[in-house]
């Protein structure tokens, strides 16, 4: 049986298509992250330019997700060289409660604005370590960089927040001069590899959802083998007891199992077969076995199995 949730194939599309920017996302990504460090159109040099995910993907109305593989597409595509990314981000967690947080601030209002602004911008940040951006944060408060860290350093000393800052930032090179945006392309081999990834979510999406087709025959069919039969052992070839290979006595045998060591009512049992058998189904078979006198109610109206 496949353990899914109804929402499952919509993630995982949403994910795949997330990590496959489009040429129009792209674009307005590049054309932020130029603009924020400068770069004119025929630029071309060996400076490392930091890359602010938050930042720009603020700037781009859109997800650090997102932004991040607008990037990774875009030294796929040879456009910019990465060259360093490890422990890129800075964290914060509150360590102390609102009301030491409230008195700290009674004696120190100084930071009352960075504080204020830090539990605004990342809302997890009392319970848990949140990624944050002193680029941005300095920029809501229009302040320059070198502040923001001061005030989280002095934060961290007086015991308010844990304050990790990255070690390392995420650093791109150009690799060409610097392109017009509108001449900005994507390679047809890359395009390719985009559908191709898109198409096998899809099928994973498709393959979770059937819930008639047999699932050895859909998995040999995507692979190019031909197969068509069924293999009896899979979940959609199993599961229908009104099928021929699943016969009245198979679901008989089901209920006066189910009651062999608990007595419930017909609601209760019809509860845990309703995904394999039809509603009407069951009530004929549970009034025949009534009938015959192999079940009867108790007291409490309860299902029991009689003795022989």
């Amino acid at each position: 049986y496949l353990l899914t949730q109804s929402s499952d194939g919509n993630r995982l599309l949403e994910k795949i298509k997330s990590q496959l920017p489009t040429i129009e996302k792209t674009k307005t990504i590049f054309q932020n992250f130029c603009n924020y460090h400068q770069v004119g159109i025929g630029y071309q040099s060996t400076v490392n330019y930091e890359v602010d995910f938050e930042l720009i993907a603020e700037k781009s109305g859109m997800s650090k997700y997102e932004t991040f593989y607008v990037f990774k597409q875009l030294i796929s595509e040879g456009y910019l060289l990465e060259t360093s990314r490890s422990n890129y981000s800075s964290r914060v967690k509150f360590i102390t409660s609102i009301n030491s947080i409230n008195q700290f601030l009674s004696k120190y209002p100084r930071f009352e604005k960075i504080v204020d602004l830090i539990i605004r911008s990342y809302s997890d940040v009392l319970n848990n370590p949140v990624v944050i951006s002193e680029n941005l944060l300095a920029q809501r408060i229009n302040v320059i960089n070198n502040t923001i860290k001061e005030q989280l350093y002095e934060l961290s000393q007086f015991g308010i927040i844990k304050y990790m800052p990255k070690r390392n930032s995420y650093q791109v090179q150009f690799v060409l001069p610097r392109p017009d945006i509108n001449k900005l392309t994507f390679a047809k081999e890359n395009l390719k590899n985009h559908k191709n990834k898109l198409k096998k979510a899809q099928f994973v999406v498709s393959f979770k959802d059937d819930k008639i087709n047999c699932r050895n025959k859909l998995l040999l069919n995507y692979f190019g083998e031909e197969y068509a039969g069924k293999c009896d052992n899979c979940d959609n070839c199993t599961k229908n007891l009104k099928n021929n290979f699943n016969p009245k006595k198979v679901v008989i045998n089901a209920i006066k199992m189910t009651l062999k060591y608990e007595r419930k009512s017909a609601k209760s049992i019809y509860l845990e077969f309703q995904d394999i058998i039809e509603k009407n189904t069951f009530k004929i078979i549970l009034k025949e076995l009534i009938k015959d006198e192999i079940l009867s109610f108790d007291n409490n109206n309860l299902l029991i199995v009689n003795e022989v």
